[in-house]
This record gives C-alpha cells, sequence and structure tokens, in this order.
C-alpha cells in the first residue's frame, strides 16, 4: 500500500481514497501503476513483489467497498492484461532474476555453531545461554522470526517424561502464517521436540534463572555483553522481556559471535532444520507436521537448495569425469556437523571398478553418503538387447 500511495503522490499528486473512488477510475490508475512503478533506486520490482502489491490492493479496497474486485471485476480486466504483458514481457528479455531463498546454514558454520556453544552448561553467561536456548527451540520447533518467538512464554514448553526419557515439547497452538484460527480454521500440533538430555539440561537451568515476574521465555539479561555472573545469584535476568526486533537479530548476532562465513537471517535457521530432516530421509508429510506447513509442496524450494561444493560435483559429472570416494554426489549427515566425520571402511574404492563403457553410455554412479547402508558402490549400467521369444514346442505349438 505504501508503495501504491507514494505513487500516486508522485505520478499524480493526490492521495487515493479507496472509500469514495470509482471502479473505472482505479482501473486506470492501475493500468499505468502496473507498467511504471519502480523501486527508489529505479530499478524494477520482481515478479512476486508485483503480485503480492495487487493482493494488498484488494484487500484494502474489500474493507471500503466490499463488491470491489481487482481480480476479477469487468472494470479491472485491462489492468490485469497489462500486469500479465508486463510479467511476461520480463520473463521473455530475461528481466526477471532467479528467486533467492533463505539459505540454510553450512556444515561449516554449523561445526563452529557447535564449538561456541561448547561451555554453554559451564560458564554463567547469561546473554550466551538466552542465544542458546533461542538457537535450540527455534532450530527445533522450526519458528519463523518474530512471528510466535516474542509471545512465547514460560509454560509454553513442556516437560515431559524422567531422566534420559526427559523431553521438550510445544504445548501451545499459536496463530501462524498458514494457520490464522477462526470458524475455517482447524487444530495444529508441532511434532517437533528437543530430546537431547544436554539440550533439556542447558534449558531446565536457563529458566531456573529468569525473572520470576516476567511470563516471557526471553527476557533482558543484567549483565554486558561478555560478562558473566555469580553461580549462585537466583536471578540472571532483568523484568524486561526481549523486544520483536531483537528476536528478530537473534541469528544476525550469533553469525557474528561465532565467527560464520556470512550473516544469516533466522528463516536460514528454519531452511537448515528442513534440510537437515531431509537428509535424514523423513517425508515431507511429517516435517510439515513440525514445520506447519499446509502442503508438502512449499517444501520444493528447499529440494531445490544445493551447496557449492555440490554444484562443483554435478559440473563433474556433466563432464563426465571419473567419480571417486571423494568426488561422489553425497549429503552429510547433520551429525557430521559436531565434528570431523569418521572414515567409512573401504573395502572396493570406487577407483578399482574397470569401466569399459563408451563415452556415451554410463559412467556409473558412485554413492558415499554417510549413514548409508553401503559405501562406494558403483552402478553400471549397460543396455540390455530384447531376448527372441523361443519357437513353442509340443502338442500347442503352432505349425
Amino acid at each position: 500500500m505504501r508503495v501504491f500511495e507514494a505513487y500516486c503522490l508522485e505520478s499524480k499528486g493526490v492521495k487515493i481514497d479507496f472509500a469514495t473512488v470509482e471502479g473505472p477510475d482505479l482501473a486506470c490508475i492501475l493500468e499505468r501503476f502496473y507498467a511504471n512503478v519502480r523501486k527508489p533506486d529505479n530499478t524494477e520490482y520482481r515478479r512476486n513483489s508485483l503480485i503480492a502489491a495487487r493482493s494488498a490492493l484488494q484487500r484494502h479496497a474489500s474493507t471500503h467497498q466490499p463488491a470491489m474486485n481487482i481480480f476479477s471485476g469487468d472494470h479491472f480486466q485491462k489492468a490485469n492484461k497489462v500486469l500479465d504483458a508486463v510479467l511476461k514481457e520480463k520473463k521473455r528479455d530475461g528481466r526477471e532474476p532467479q528467486v533467492q531463498h533463505k539459505k540454510p546454514i553450512t556444515d561449516e558454520d554449523w561445526t563452529k555453531i557447535q564449538h561456541y556453544f561448547g561451555d554453554v552448561s559451564t560458564t554463567c553467561d547469561p546473554r550466551k545461554l538466552s542465544l542458546y536456548v533461542w538457537f535450540a527451540v527455534s532450530a527445533h520447533f522450526c519458528l519463523r522470526g518474530g512471528e510466535i518467538q516474542c509471545k512465547l512464554r514460560k509454560q509454553d514448553l513442556l516437560f515431559e517424561g524422567e531422566g534420559v526419557n526427559k523431553k521438550i515439547t510445544l504445548s501451545t497452538d499459536f496463530m501462524s502464517k498458514n494457520h490464522r484460527g477462526g470458524l475455517k480454521g482447524s487444530e495444529t500440533t508441532s511434532a517437533g521436540c528437543i530430546t537431547d538430555a544436554e539440550q533439556v539440561a542447558n534449558i531446565e537451568r536457563y529458566m531456573s534463572k529468569l525473572h520470576p515476574e516476567v511470563d516471557r521465555l526471553f527476557q533482558r539479561a543484567k549483565t554486558s555483553p561478555g560478562m558473566s555472573l555469580n553461580a549462585d545469584l537466583a536471578c540472571w535476568f532483568i523484568n524486561s522481556p526481549l523486544s520483536h526486533n531483537k528476536l528478530d537479530s537473534m541469528m544476525k548476532l550469533l553469525s557474528e559471535n561465532a565467527g560464520l562465513s556470512c550473516q544469516y537471517t533466522n528463516h536460514c535457521l528454519r531452511a537448515t532444520s528442513i534440510m537437515h530432516m531431509k537428509r535424514c530421509g523423513i517425508e515431507d508429510r511429517k516435517i510439515c507436521a513440525v514445520t506447519g506447513h499446509k502442503n508438502k509442496n512449499f517444501l520444493v524450494p528447499y529440494n531445490n537448495w544445493v551447496n557449492e561444493m555440490e554444484s562443483a560435483k554435478f559440473a563433474d559429472a556433466i563432464d563426465l569425469k571419473p567419480l571417486s570416494a571423494t568426488s561422489a554426489l553425497c549429503l552429510p549427515s547433520p551429525a557430521a556437523a559436531a565434528g570431523p566425520a569418521t572414515p567409512v571402511s573401504q573395502s572396493t574404492p570406487a577407483e578399482s571398478v574397470p569401466s569399459t563403457s563408451t563415452p556415451f553410455e554410463s559412467q556409473g554412479f558412485a554413492c558415499n553418503a554417510q549413514g548409508a547402508h553401503f559405501s562406494n558402490v558403483v552402478f553400471n549400467v549397460t543396455p540390455c538387447k530384447p531376448q527372441k521369444k523361443k519357437a513353442a514346442f509340443g502338442p500347442h505349438a503352432k505349425g
């Protein structure tokens, strides 16, 4: 709406009143808006941005005039054709960049994060402990940045079981982007949980140090960054919860503190959790039970993501370079992020398998994925000639 209002003020010098504007007049404005709107730096908006702008205008217009329909109204047919033509022209001329999804955290950076939190159970740094709890809760429940985190209360984390079987689940069904509630909504239960004994113990320690008069899960620490408190002090936090903006920048803070290769966002952590579940072979419909996606088709962008190392392996395969145990396509196990990978025993290295195929025949596929039930197995596919049907003999033979 702000973009549309700014365009109207700049091009026509007026502000559109949706309560009184007529359909034909708004349609004429939209025709020029779709064709000429630009960013402040004079670059074009992406396809999704233009479509989102039209949806926002429809929501705003229907609030003041319920009968007005920007999507399918007779007055807006020409405006929609203009938008369709603009999008097709951008696609044809190569002016539409690829969608840039938030990339997951790399295995190297994941290892750095584990090392950064390595002493969290022994130190008395409330800021580091708070960041650790935020990281664990956000990763295991796939929470969107700022959407639910600022509303989380102490009682929303439910501790179940005893001893080594103790786990943490989310006990509250929050409103989210995909689950708005209401008469058409449905009850949703997050399948996410925290079962690691060390993580459970650190979260219990964190909750024992929270301010008793604040029900929020994430609170402001008493200390400055890098300072520690007395372990015997009953409360490490003040009577004030963390703000929405502070929680939105938690992954940015962790990127700086842990010395990561780039600055990640909160949504990168959500994407990482999804990628780790996919690596372990968990079905998409079960992943949706953790992430809250309504349809497993929304997980398709996570299937398309590959890191730079995997892209290089794809290039080697296309160039018909020999596949070896180190160049074979594989996805490392998430558990490998905690330390160096354990070498897999190689009874028959992939390099020693002879290949007699021509450049136009299959060169085989070597798999050395950790956690698999096989290693360095090469499948050589050779086309087989169809066998001739044998002549029938006996009393039922023809002829």
